[in-house]
């Protein structure tokens, strides 16, 4: 019998251990296929975004270059005529140190305008030879094809640090980036080059590999290699012939067969800004030894549970039956979470989204208007070149342009009575989204002027298309019984030249002196009524001095330019010439003392000119100057009218009857600017910051004094005193009389 109940002991046991080994091993396998693949997709995941940040931090790079070349495109002291002087070429070498000291990664700056036969550089200046056949070691086929290669370049490039394979190259290791200059013009007239070392970009990459072997690579648009790295081990390295053989096009993680080296993951990354593409390939099979790396954790786990299965096993096998169904239950079964608790913390998070999301999109609509605004002041003041740059900014704002052609219309009030605030107002809410026909006009407040500008986007150039525009503006003025002047740009076929018009249609409205005060005026049509010189016309006289007046840089310099050509192309002797470009130089000096702005040296340059390509760049940097002023004096007159509009407000708060209407016409500004106004100077609206003011001097009232509640309440202007009392204990959490005993009893 004993030994029977042995062996049906040990078949039990054997039955049992069966039934927990099989699980276990299979649950074994399962866990560690997915550990292998849970730790390849977090690899791959990784790699990505090191990839992703390596482009990043190599697009920062590039766009600082970028933006160092744009500014040596506009200063003064780094034109060709500076550069090539003899008496302002160390200037310009000193220039060109400083914005190499703004970025530490750049090793040697150079400027070069083609057909120059100097390179110049923070270090010095070379003959274009020394630099190519001496600095770089290049052959003449090299040189050749360098030079070819700059004075060709449209965007922006990078040339591999072995572009000048040659022993005798004293920038070994270097890579070469050139940025065409000036960057938003298709006549490329120079080239800012820059040498970075090969390491900086190794040392980028280097860190992305971590403890794992593989090769990255870096490669520029022309898919040549900027800079790799790699760590060796039993799995070797790859190749750059290998890497010829991938499809690069790709982006994102997969795998391949790499010739000879084995499957790879591979993670490919495009930066759309650069053009550049970063490669890593890492052996796919080194993932499943790195699971080894953690096999005493991994040991102890199977040892516990091996040694909790055969005492489990002994257990119920002394049972001698325990049904399958109870064992594995209990077993494996675990305390499942009380119903509700997930479902619950899900729905509130799904409310705390659904706040956050009706508040964002609340704080968007306020701010609207006031981005819309921004947007069109930006176009008018000619501070945007790229349509592209302008149309996605205009998307962004709100405002829709469908049609081709552009012109403005500049509505001055500066004669205006002041009850008119109210109406300029309204007219700005009519002008929010204006459609006719074949025309689309969007108004903006012009707050230095005392004038609204509304941008007009037509359908067709004709007159008719105009006239109906104008005379649809000139309507709703009517109606609300505006006084004030209508001064009409010119049509231009891109958005780009909005300021053009914008700038002749304030200059026509400055005939108002001569033309009455409640008119509509054409700047082609009066500037072409008198020739005040004999060779150009009053439209441009009229459009250089506004365009100044108003600090549109792009405006000044491009009539200028026009006036100067003009008087190159006229078949006259040298004093009358002279004479014409003295014409010129009045208008500018003109403009600029009513602006309060001079340059002592540089107006005794322009007096002193030798030449009209003598004259041209001093003209043109005074005008830049005065451009600078004129809108340093409007930023200065913001934050002076922002103080003033505080000052007004922490006076008259207490008053009863104060509001933002009194305010807006207090300073003859419409209610939705003033409201928009002071919420970007002090982060709340109009009504928040009256209750802020209100609600300190009750607690100082309160705390301060022993007047009676209703008494303080009246003084700041309320009379509600109930209200009062339910908003103070809304914002304090308690009532008046609760804050004014307890913050008496703490003094």
């Amino acid at each position: 019998m004993n030994a029977l109940r042995s062996k049906l002991f040990f078949r039990y046991m054997l039955s049992y251990l069966v039934i927990f080994f099989i699980p276990f091993l299979v649950m074994s396998l399962f866990l560690y296929e997915q550990s292998v693949n849970a730790l390849k997709r977090e690899i791959d995941q990784s790699n990505l975004n090191k990839m992703m940040q390596v482009g990043e931090q190599t697009g920062n790079l590039i766009r600082a270059m970028n933006q160092i070349a744009a500014l040596i495109t506009y200063d003064k002291h780094l034109t060709p005529y500076m550069v090539s002087h003899p008496y302002t070429a160390s200037d310009a070498i000193e220039k060109l140190g400083i914005y190499k000291s703004s970025n530490a990664t750049i090793d040697e700056m150079m400027l070069y305008y083609h057909d120059s036969p100097n390179v110049y550089s923070d270090r010095g200046y070379y003959a274009v030879d020394t630099l190519l056949y001496r600095v770089f070691g290049a052959s003449d086929e090299q040189k050749e094809h360098f030079l070819r290669t700059v004075r060709n370049l449209k965007a922006p490039a990078a040339l591999p640090a072995d572009y000048f394979a040659s022993d005798d190259n004293k920038r070994p290791g270097s890579v070469l980036f050139l940025f065409p200059i000036p960057p938003h013009d298709t006549n490329k007239y120079g080239t800012v080059m820059f040498l970075v070392r090969q390491s900086v970009f190794s040392g980028m990459i280097a860190h992305a590999l971590g403890d794992f072997e593989g090769s990255i690579f870096m490669l520029n648009a022309d898919r040549e290699v900027i800079a790799e790295a790699h760590r060796d081990g039993l799995l070797g390295q790859l190749r750059q012939a290998e890497l010829t053989g991938l499809d690069l096009a790709r982006t994102g993680v997969r795998e391949t067969e790499i010739g000879a080296s084995g499957r790879h993951s591979v993670v490919t990354v495009h930066a759309p800004e650069t053009g550049w593409t970063f490669v890593m390939a890492a052996p796919t099979n080194q993932y499943a030894s790195k699971v080894f790396h953690i096999p005493i954790l991994l040991l102890a786990i199977a040892g516990l549970l091996v040694v909790t299965g055969l005492l489990l096993a002994l257990f119920f096998a002394a049972r001698q039956y325990r049904p399958i169904g109870s064992l594995m239950s209990y077993m494996y079964g675990t305390k499942s979470r009380p119903a509700g608790e997930a479902g619950g913390s899900v729905q509130d998070t799904v409310q705390q989204f659904i706040r956050h999301h009706d508040s964002l999109r609340e704080k968007m609509s306020v701010q609207q208007p006031f981005v819309r605004d921004q947007c069109l002041l930006k176009i008018l003041g000619g501070n945007l070149d790229d349509p592209d740059t302008v149309t996605e900014m205009c998307a962004m704002s709100g405002v829709s342009f469908p049609y081709p052609y552009f012109f403005v219309v500049y509505i001055s009030f500066e004669n205006a009575p002041h009850h008119d605030v109210k109406r300029k107002g309204a007219l700005l809410k009519e002008l929010e989204a204006r459609r006719l026909p074949e025309a689309v006009i969007c108004g903006v407040e012009l707050i230095h002027d005392n004038a609204i500008a509304a941008v007009v986007n037509t359908a067709h150039a004709n007159p008719a298309c105009t006239e109906a525009a104008v005379q649809e503006l000139q309507r709703l003025k009517d109606n609300l019984e505006l006084e004030g002047v209508m001064g009409v740009g010119t049509v231009y076929p891109a958005i780009t030249q909005a300021h053009s018009s914008f700038i002749e249609a304030s200059a026509a409205a400055d005939y108002k002196l001569t033309s009455g005060t409640d008119t509509v005026l054409y700047f082609k049509r009066h500037s072409a009524s008198g020739d005040i010189s004999g060779w150009y016309s009053n439209d441009l006289h009229l459009k250089l001095t506004q365009s100044l007046k108003k600090g549109n840089r792009r405006a000044a310099l491009e009539t200028a330019g026009t006036l100067l050509r003009r008087i190159r192309s006229l078949d006259a002797s040298i004093a009358w010439l002279r004479c014409c470009c003295f014409d010129v130089v009045n208008v500018v000096f003109r403009a600029a003392a009513s602006i309060a702005y001079s340059d002592p040296e540089l107006e005794k340059a322009i007096v002193n000119f030798s030449s009209i390509e003598d004259l041209e760049p001093k003209l043109n940097a005074f005008m830049e100057g005065a451009c600078r002023q004129a809108s340093l004096l409007k930023e200065r007159e913001g934050q002076l009218l922002g103080e003033q509009i505080i000052r007004y407000i922490d006076k008259h708060y207490k008053e009863y009857a104060f509001s933002l209407e009194q305010l807006a016409s207090r300073f003859q500004l419409s209610e939705s600017y003033t409201s928009r106004f002071l919420k970007e100077k002090t982060g709340a609206t109009f009504l928040q910051y009256l209750w802020e003011l209100r609600l300190a001097e009750v607690k100082r009232q309160l705390v301060m004094t022993d007047k009676p509640i209703r008494t303080i309440v009246q003084e700041i202007g309320y009379i509600d005193v109930p209200n009062l009392i339910r908003k103070f204990k809304k914002a304090e959490g308690m009532t008046p009389g609760e804050y004014r005993k307890r913050h008496t009893n703490s003094r």
